[in-house]
């Protein structure tokens, strides 16, 4: 059985390369970067359901991906460089990268959020739980 998933007449398919990936991680959320210069990257496997989001960033523009949320094709198109994208990771998200490719991942938890919300509160964060009796000016 051929673990990358593709045939070659009985014998082994020559693996694909792997997307070029940078990690680091804090207390409070892992930044990844992920390039890859082929347009042959097999697909993710979904991301399983967890209390997070994660903000992506393209360093560069990109042709072709297909984003999957929850089993369903969500967006088959190009990103310029710079765009964006939030996603909720209480849903299932997978992708298929069909051309080059470079971003900047920023993985962070809800409970950490709300955790930086409450110490920051004021002002600047109306609507937050925080006791903001207790903060001096």
């Amino acid at each position: 059985m051929l673990s990358s998933g593709h045939e070659s007449f009985g014998r082994q398919a020559p693996s694909l390369p792997a997307p070029r990936k940078a990690v680091l991680d804090t207390a409070i959320m892992r930044v990844t970067r992920l390039s890859y210069d082929g347009s042959d990257l097999a697909p993710e496997e979904p991301s399983e359901p967890e209390e997070a989001f994660r903000v992506i960033t393209q360093l560069v523009a990109f042709a072709r991906h297909r984003l999957f949320r929850d089993g369903k094709l969500l967006y088959d198109g190009a990103h310029s460089e710079g765009a964006l994208a939030i996603t909720d990771l209480r849903e299932r998200w997978h992708c298929h990268h069909l051309s080059p490719f470079d971003n900047i991942r920023f993985h962070i938890s809800f409970s950490h959020l709300r955790s930086f919300a409450a110490e920051a509160a004021g002002p600047n964060f109306p609507g937050c739980n925080a006791n903001r009796a207790s903060r001096t000016m």
